[in-house]
């Protein structure tokens, strides 16, 4: 691995943790397409899963008060039903596709989340939260994912911002350790060069601590416009370079 490699990684897992710890949201939707460029894609959602473990697990003592359970347990439940076809797609789909599909997966549920529009309600329903957290579960294993299906949950149910980035984080990290779990018993998944894995943890290590230190200076929104950009432009250019190697 290069130093130009070893920098880019750290460098984009440290902004996806910057922006996480922010705005509860955007460790994997930057580092995972930009990742994928670097390291390709079997390795990169096994990198991105253990990120989305760790980070969450170092953001969640800092907002553990703002979780909101309920809608955590019927969403982690879900994704256990979403974890099992994304990791059989994985074990059988070539890395040339399979880095299409990260790249197009994670432009569709960006655009789905930009463009929904439904009809608010303050109650929380049970079959939204499920099917978010079905394809939470989907994403996060063939992607590293997890977050756009549970966004546009959020917008459906109006769930008020502080407890909605608190309770992410708990379930960002059941669901990455469900995705993992399962790809690393079944044999699914290159093994990252523990230089990959060093970098990965200084660059979060970085970007929470920063992220931390910026929290309540910086409007959540203006993060999450932050990482919705950078994830779109690196998932264009995942699409583009799946297309040339395919």
């Amino acid at each position: 691995m290069t130093f130009i490699i070893a920098t880019a990684v750290a460098f984009a897992v440290m902004i996806g943790g910057l922006l996480q710890r922010v705005s509860g949201s955007g460790l994997a939707l930057v580092s995972a397409p930009l990742l994928t460029l670097l390291l390709g894609p079997t390795t990169v959602v096994m990198v991105v899963n253990v990120c989305s473990v760790c980070g969450a697990a170092l953001i969640f003592t800092r907002v553990r008060r703002d979780v909101e359970w309920l809608r955590y347990r019927a969403l982690a439940l879900a994704s256990i039903v979403g974890v099992v076809p994304g990791s059989l797609l994985v074990a059988t789909v070539p890395e040339g596709w399979l880095a299409l599909i990260v790249g197009l997966s994670v432009l569709a549920a960006l655009t789905a989340t930009l463009i929904t529009r439904v009809e608010a309600s303050k109650e929380h329903h049970r079959e939204p939260a499920l099917a978010a957290g079905v394809l939470s579960g989907l994403m996060s294993t063939t992607a590293g994912v997890a977050a756009p299906p549970v966004t546009i949950y959020a917008i459906y149910s109006r769930w008020p911002q502080q407890s909605f980035a608190a309770t992410l984080q708990p379930f960002f990290l059941t669901v990455a350790a469900l995705s993992l779990s399962t790809k690393v018993s079944a044999g699914v998944g290159a093994q990252p060069d523990w230089r990959v894995g060093v970098c990965a943890a200084l660059g979060l290590l970085v970007g929470v601590t920063v992220g931390g230190v910026l929290a309540g200076r910086i409007d959540p929104t203006h993060a999450r416009i932050v990482a919705v950009t950078l994830a779109y432009l690196g998932a264009v250019a995942t699409v583009i370079h799946a297309l040339i190697i395919l």
